[in-house]
């Protein structure tokens, strides 16, 4: 059975090299190979659009680089990454993404792409933006939180606007910085150092990302264009996403498989495991989860992607004193495919079937 976008069929594929030619009943082909997956479904390559492989972050590089991590989502069924190459301040945007290119050259196992993030706005910048989107990268990435990465608003504005002329598109990391920085300094003062793991996800609460997302939105209706809210976590910055798209504002949204199945017990696990669920933001509640479900069922969230950031064991115990020690992000680029099919559909078919409604 061929699964596409415009549905299941039995059909048979013919493909030369990377290349689909075509897709229909009984094809023949002279002297070509013919693989039999009768009783399979076959899924054409799946896209991770949001992953950080080789990246530098809380003193340490990711555990997975492009070699291991491709071959991870190659493994899972993905054959296409877009990772994040990263702009430090002072740079030019060209020289960053040399630097990711030469990361993934010779070593990535799938197709990729890149995004770039900014955390350096000027006029040189602005200007190697027409060159950058001529070469072939139209999305960016913009930060509303982490020291070093973070944008203010008329910097959002401004960059904003230079992508519309340039027809990019900007996805941003949604979370009150001011909020986030007030409550760990509250945290500070109560505990001092010996800060535990289950502290972490009232120091990025919900509403820190849901005050982004709709400052971000409201900034994005004033340019009138379209942005992306990545990893979109909460039930208050879905709300913020419906307010905004009923007043006429086009938002995509990207969630994570993380979002949808995990909970933020995990961060109460006894021996400091809940630090291998520190992720940005954090996980949340049931009542998040539900909402996010119902969105996606709705189509109002268009991505599923991993943000595929791994660490090791030894590396998240970084934080076994201090939880703001530990480097925030969690695999997924293996798993996606499979928990999205398993959770997403045959567990949502197998309610319907069972309830003759669905869940």
């Amino acid at each position: 059975m061929v699964v596409s976008g415009a549905g299941i069929q039995r059909a048979d594929v013919l493909t030369e090299g990377e290349k689909i030619l075509a897709v229909g009943e009984n094809l023949k082909a002279e002297d070509a190979e013919s693989i039999n997956v009768s009783g399979k479904y076959l899924f054409p390559g799946f896209i991770d659009a949001h992953t950080h492989m080789d990246l530098e972050v809380s003193g340490t590089v990711t555990a997975d680089g492009f070699d291991s991590g491709t071959k991870a989502e190659i493994s899972g069924g993905t054959t296409c990454i877009i990772d994040f190459a990263t702009q430090n301040r002072g740079e030019s945007l060209e020289y960053a993404l040399e630097r990711w290119h030469k990361k993934a050259e010779g070593k990535a196992s799938c197709d990729y792409a890149f995004h770039l993030a900014l955390s350096d706005w000027n006029e040189r910048v602005s200007q190697e933006l027409e060159q950058v989107v001529e070469g072939g990268i139209c999305s960016f990435k913009l930060y509303t939180t982490y020291e070093g990465m973070v944008v203010d608003d008329q910097t959002i504005y401004e960059i904003l606007t230079r992508l519309k002329e340039l027809k990019g598109i900007a996805g941003i990391h949604c979370e009150n910085k001011g909020i986030i920085d007030a409550r760990l300094k509250e945290l500070m003062k109560s505990k001092g150092n010996r800060r535990e793991v289950s502290d972490y996800p009232a120091t990025r609460p919900s509403l820190a990302e849901a005050e982004a997302v709709s400052r971000i939105l409201k900034i994005a209706a004033c340019v009138d264009t379209p942005v992306i809210i990545v990893h979109l976590s909460s039930k208050e910055g879905c709300e913020e996403v419906k307010h905004a798209r009923e007043k006429g504002n086009e938002v995509f949204v990207e969630t994570c498989p993380q979002y949808l199945l995990l909970d933020e017990s995990r961060y109460k696990l006894p021996g400091g495991e809940g630090r291998m669920y520190m992720i940005a933001p954090p996980l949340r509640g049931k009542k998040d989860q539900e909402t996010l479900w119902k969105a996606l069922a709705q189509g109002e969230i268009q991505t599923i992607a991993t943000d595929h950031c791994s660490f090791t064991r030894q590396q998240k115990e970084f934080g076994e004193d201090d939880f703001a020690k530990t480097p925030c992000g969690m695999p997924g680029a293996e798993e996606r495919p499979a928990l999205m099919y398993h959770y997403g559909v045959m567990q949502i078919l197998w309610c319907g079937i069972q309830t003759g409604n669905g869940c």
